[in-house]
C-alpha cells in the first residue's frame, strides 16, 4: 500500500500520531462530522486523545497488513483537511469500499474531488480494483449529489442500515466499476478544477 498520494492541492498520506489533534479538531467538529455514520460519538468532551491515538494506531496496522488504508489529507500548508481510505477491502474479489470525511471550512472548493480522484486511480490503476462503492447516509443530500454529479452510478438503499441520534437511516449505495472510471475521472477533474479556480 502506498504511504503517500499526490494531488494538486492535497497529498493524501498515511495517518501519524502527530496527525492526532488536528484530527481530534475535525472528529471533535459537530458540522464537519455531521453525517459521518461512525463517528457521531459527540458525548460530552467527545474523543479523547487515546481514542484517536487508538484508532491511528489500529488502521496504519490495518494499512501495512494491506487490509485497507488510512490517509490524511494535507492542504498546501501541512494542515489536516480530512482522513479516510479504503474500508471493507477485499483484493481477491477486487472490490473495496472508499469513505472520506473533509473538515467543513474545506467544503465547496474542489478537495473532495481531488482526494476521490487520488485515491479512486490509486483503487483501480495499482490494487487493480474491479469495483469500488460508496454509502452516504439518505439524508446526506450534498454527499448524493456529488456522486451523482461524478457520474457514480446509485445502486440502492439500504433501509434502516445505520444508526442516526439514535434511530435506524437508511443508507444510499453508489459505486464505479473499473470500465466507467475514465468517464468519472474526467468528471471528477472538472469539478475539481472548476471549484479550485473560482
Amino acid at each position: 500500500m502506498k504511504d503517500k498520494l499526490n494531488g494538486k492541492q492535497i497529498s493524501l498520506v498515511l495517518g501519524e500520531p502527530k496527525h492526532i489533534p488536528e484530527l481530534l479538531k475535525i472528529i471533535r467538529n459537530r458540522k464537519s462530522m455531521s453525517r459521518m455514520r461512525e463517528f457521531g460519538r459527540f458525548r460530552k468532551g467527545g474523543w479523547t486523545k487515546a481514542e484517536a491515538k487508538e484508532w491511528v494506531r489500529s488502521w496504519r496496522k490495518r494499512h501495512r497488513a494491506k487490509d485497507g488504508t488510512f490517509w490524511i489529507a494535507l492542504d498546501e500548508n501541512g494542515s489536516v483537511a480530512g482522513f479516510g481510505g479504503f474500508v471493507r477491502f477485499n483484493l481477491k474479489a477486487r472490490n473495496a469500499e472508499f469513505g472520506y470525511a473533509l473538515h467543513h471550512p474545506y467544503w465547496g472548493k474542489g478537495i473532495a474531488a481531488e482526494i476521490y480522484l487520488l485515491a479512486l486511480e490509486y483503487g483501480f490503476k495499482d490494487l487493480n480494483l474491479h469495483r469500488i462503492e460508496f454509502m452516504t447516509l439518505w439524508n446526506n443530500v450534498r454527499m448524493r449529489s456529488f456522486f451523482e454529479k461524478a457520474g457514480v452510478p446509485f445502486e440502492g438503499l439500504r433501509r434502516g442500515a445505520v444508526l442516526e441520534n439514535g434511530r435506524p437511516t437508511d443508507q444510499a449505495i453508489y459505486a464505479v466499476l473499473r470500465n466507467e472510471w475514465p468517464k468519472v475521472r474526467k468528471k471528477l477533474e472538472r469539478r475539481r478544477d472548476r471549484r479550485r479556480s473560482s
